[in-house]
C-alpha cells in the first residue's frame, strides 16, 4: 500500500497543467458537446418526422412540428446573441441601420431555418429510401 501512495505522489509531483492547454481543451470541449447536443436533436426531431411520415399520425406529426420548432429555437440562441457590426458608417439609432440590421438578422435566420429543414428531412429520406423493400 505504502508503495502504491509513493507512486501516486510521484506521477502528481511531475505533472503539472499548462494553462493554455487547459483553455484550449475548455473550448474544444465546449464545441464538441454543442455539436453532439445539435446532432441528438437533429436525431430526435428526424426520427418523430419519420414516424409520422410512417404512421400517418397526427400526433407525431404535431410532436414532430413542436420540436422542428425547438430545435430552431435552440440554433437561433446561438446566432442572436451575435451583433452585426456594419462595415460602413450608420448612426445605431438610424433606422436604415435597424432596417438593414434586421434584413440581415432574417437572412441568417431564414438560412437556418432552411439548413436545418433540409438536414432532418434528407435524413428521414435516407432512411425511409433504406427501409423501403
Amino acid at each position: 500500500m505504502e508503495k502504491i501512495a509513493r507512486a501516486l505522489l510521484w506521477v502528481v509531483a511531475h505533472i503539472e497543467i499548462d494553462p493554455q492547454e487547459k483553455l484550449v481543451a475548455k473550448w474544444v470541449r465546449t464545441g464538441a458537446r454543442i455539436i453532439l447536443e445539435l446532432l441528438r436533436n437533429m436525431l430526435v426531431v428526424g426520427a418523430l418526422q419519420y414516424l409520422a411520415q410512417k404512421t400517418k399520425s397526427p400526433v407525431l406529426y404535431a410532436l414532430a412540428v413542436v420540436g422542428f420548432g425547438a430545435l430552431f429555437g435552440y440554433c437561433v440562441a446561438f446566432i442572436y446573441v451575435w451583433s452585426i457590426k456594419l462595415p460602413f458608417s450608420i448612426s445605431k439609432n438610424s433606422w436604415v441601420y435597424a432596417s438593414v440590421s434586421a434584413s440581415l438578422y432574417v437572412l441568417i435566420l431564414a438560412g437556418s431555418y432552411g439548413v436545418i429543414l433540409y438536414g432532418i428531412f434528407s435524413a428521414v429520406n435516407a432512411v425511409t429510401k433504406a427501409q423501403a423493400p
